[in-house]
């Protein structure tokens, strides 16, 4: 469910026979992005109080760590899975990677380094902290632009879940004995 103007990159995924495709293989690399929800477990009861966020994680395709990694983060902090998609990236483009996030009246632009992305095994974070306000579901929607302000991928608008998740150990608690002397 998104737009692109990167209309080569997509038929990539779906007709690796043709001749076009195969050039487009050779001259893109694929990522995905992950999109997830955050609301900072607080000390007082009001949502409102609570720090809330939205997390983007951007990866190349060829990483195997992602899908691990995103599982244990997701789990160990309380994140809310919003959205997943593939896009493509002409290799010729080198540069910054422009993330764009609008939610109603709220909009911020955020940039990475395409180096930054390719040189690591697990995805880069880009962080947006949302302004406060007790709503527990917005609407949003992203869009990825290279250097040349060509978008990559947009999104339609995304349903953002912000209320706080139980949280889950990831590891077994271990009880201790107190003494006294």
């Amino acid at each position: 469910m998104h737009k692109s103007t990167n209309e080569s990159c997509r038929r990539t995924f779906h007709w690796l026979n043709n001749e076009h495709a195969l050039i487009c293989v050779v001259r893109m690399k694929k990522y995905i992005i992950d999109v997830f929800s955050y609301v900072q477990p607080g000390h007082h009861g009001y949502n409102e109080s609570r720090i809330k966020q939205v997390l983007l994680y951007i990866t190349r395709e060829v990483e195997s760590s992602r899908k691990a990694f995103l599982q244990e983060e997701q789990t160990r902090l309380g994140m809310i899975k919003v959205y997943s998609d593939r896009f493509c990236w002409s290799n010729a483009q080198a540069g910054m990677l422009i993330a764009q996030l609008e939610m109603g009246d709220f909009q911020a632009v955020k940039q990475v380094e395409r180096r930054k992305i390719d040189q690591m095994k697990l995805p880069e974070k880009i962080t947006y902290t949302l302004p406060p306000s007790n709503a527990t579901s917005m609407k949003m929607t992203t869009r990825l632009l290279n250097e040349s302000q060509e978008t990559l991928l947009e999104t339609e608008q995304l349903d953002v879940k912000l209320y706080l998740l139980p949280q889950r150990e990831t590891k077994a608690g271990v009880e201790h004995e107190h003494s006294t002397n």
